[in-house]
């Protein structure tokens, strides 16, 4: 059911998202433990040839963020780069620089052809 759920909100998120009609709503949030979560949610799907690298800095401070969007991207960028990565080596990274935060997800997966690159913002694009 929960599945189910998640799906549908998916494709209502969606459809905001194209009708320009996307809510932002920005609570008081502790980066950290948000990044450390979606590391967790995701760490059981990475194959045994396949380690992490979670370096998340100390100082990270608490930021108004729509906790929810948030974690749904950087989710959906570990599952992407769990998914096209065999082997090798997922990294998550998140520091500060003066007053901006800034996340990576890096990994050693088969990447994106040089020849994409310009397309992958586009809607529907894989």
């Amino acid at each position: 059911m929960a599945i189910l759920v998640g799906l549908i909100n998916a494709t209502l998120d969606l459809t905001r998202i194209e009708a320009g009609r996307i809510e932002i709503t920005p609570v008081p949030t502790a980066l950290a433990p948000l990044l450390d979560d979606c590391l967790r949610s995701v760490e059981p799907l990475r194959a045994d040839d396949v380690s992490f690298d979670c370096r998340i800095a100390p100082e990270l401070p608490s930021m108004d963020v729509d906790a929810e969007k948030l974690r749904q991207i950087v989710i959906n960028l570990l599952g992407n780069a769990v998914k096209f990565t065999e082997r090798g080596q997922i990294a998550l990274r998140a520091c500060c620089h003066g007053d901006r935060v800034e996340v990576e997800v890096a990994d050693s997966g088969i990447g994106i052809p040089a020849d994409k690159l310009e397309a992958i913002f586009e809607e529907f694009e894989q």
